[in-house]
């Protein structure tokens, strides 16, 4: 059979709580939208958009949610099916370590969570039959301290076969991660023997002689000469300050990141600024984010967010796995690790804790708490303005 078309069904408007248009939310700040068609055409394919299955006239025909992200890796893999079956066909991958990770579950049914809204599809044929793409993982792992993980380390595998439904901010986050960690270095890992595979674990000498060999920093960038960047990507006019920390992370366009900030596995939209001596990990920020005194890991940031002294809480003492909200309801995560996610132009004041998986609505500003210090017994009989006071 030959597929010359793929169609995109437009029936998801926006993004879980964000509400941003779904196909414009941001991936290593391009657009679904963007990637959907770039993967679709490297596959020498058409995108064509409908609104109504009814609308296809066409005897076969492959078709997507468009909340869907996928990698070319899956699109070739799900054709090579297609050529091998002569029946409907609903796509999903298999539970393992990977998948685990990066692409977080759509549904609180087992059985169901690795199935996807992508079909090939024959009219005639009304039986639907399950596909597991088959997928090849690299191993990887980050060393974490027993009192955070049994194991003593946290899963990063690396694979170039990847599909999610962006149901929620942090399932935008995820997709994020993988597009910064695991889909730019996979490529690199399919070049190197088995027995020379361990060559590249995160503490050996010679991967951060090789992440400095691939940074790509843009122009007029003002690094500091102490500043320590390796395996990043740099856009223009970034400023990185004094004995900074940037490793294996996304910078935009205008960025800030000051004196002493560790930042390590994120994506930071344009004109972001980072704070001195702060410290941000596997976090995703919208353009023009403020983020002071962190750390700060797990987590999204909206546009134009601001966030004060807050700790976002993002671990359970008994090590269970997290709970988030998605369009779908309260679902687990899957994840030992989880943050917040911060709704575009809200801001919280310095003190406040925020629970692990909570999202933060937009436009929400959540002041400091009421345990905070703003009256002393000398300034009962000030001339001080009561109501700069209650600001706090």
């Amino acid at each position: 059979m030959k597929i010359k078309q793929i169609y995109r069904l437009m029936n998801h408007n926006e993004l879980f709580s964000f509400n941003d248009p779904i196909q414009e939310v941001p991936i290593l700040e391009k657009c679904l939208s963007k990637w959907q068609e770039e993967t679709v055409q490297k596959a020498e394919l058409q995108i064509v958009d409908i609104h109504d299955e009814s609308e296809i006239s066409d005897p076969y025909y492959l078709i997507f949610d468009n909340n869907i992200f996928f990698s070319y890796e899956f699109l070739k893999k799900a054709l090579a099916e297609v050529k091998h079956k002569n029946c409907s066909i609903q796509f999903g991958i298999e539970q393992n370590r990977f998948n685990n990770r990066f692409s977080l579950p759509n549904s609180n049914d087992i059985d169901n969570s690795r199935k996807y809204n992508f079909f090939f599809k024959l009219k005639e044929d009304t039986e639907l039959k399950q596909v597991k793409i088959s997928q090849k993982a690299y191993t990887s792992s980050l060393t974490l301290p027993r009192q955070l993980m049994k194991t003593g380390e946290l899963d990063y595998d690396q694979c170039d076969t990847y599909i999610t439904t962006l149901l929620s901010p942090f399932h935008l986050l995820m997709v994020n991660m993988y597009m910064l960690v695991s889909h730019r270095f996979v490529k690199y890992r399919k070049r190197i023997p088995d027995r020379f595979q361990y060559l590249v674990h995160d503490r050996a000498p010679v991967f951060f002689r090789f992440l400095r060999m691939i940074n790509k920093i843009g122009k007029k960038c003002k690094i500091h000469p102490t500043a320590i960047v390796e395996g990043c990507i740099i856009g223009d006019n970034v400023i990185i300050g004094a004995n900074a920390v940037v490793r294996l992370s996304y910078i935009g366009d205008g960025s800030i990141v000051e004196d002493h900030c560790t930042i390590l596995y994120s994506v930071l939209g344009s004109n972001t600024c980072i704070s001195h001596n702060n410290l941000i990990v596997a976090t995703m920020c919208y353009e023009e984010v403020y983020l002071i005194h962190g750390p700060y890991q797990f987590s999204i940031y909206g546009k134009n967010a601001a966030v004060f002294a807050t700790i976002n809480c993002d671990f359970r003492l008994d090590q269970k796995t997290m709970r988030i909200m998605t369009q779908h309801g309260l679902m687990d995560s899957g994840q030992q690790f989880m943050g917040i996610a911060v709704g575009h132009k809200s801001k919280i004041g310095g003190g406040n804790i925020i629970a692990p998986g909570r999202i933060v609505p937009n436009d929400y500003w959540v002041p400091s708490p009421k345990s905070i210090i703003t009256e002393f017994p000398a300034e009962k009989n000030s001339n001080l303005n009561k109501d700069s006071i209650d600001w706090y």
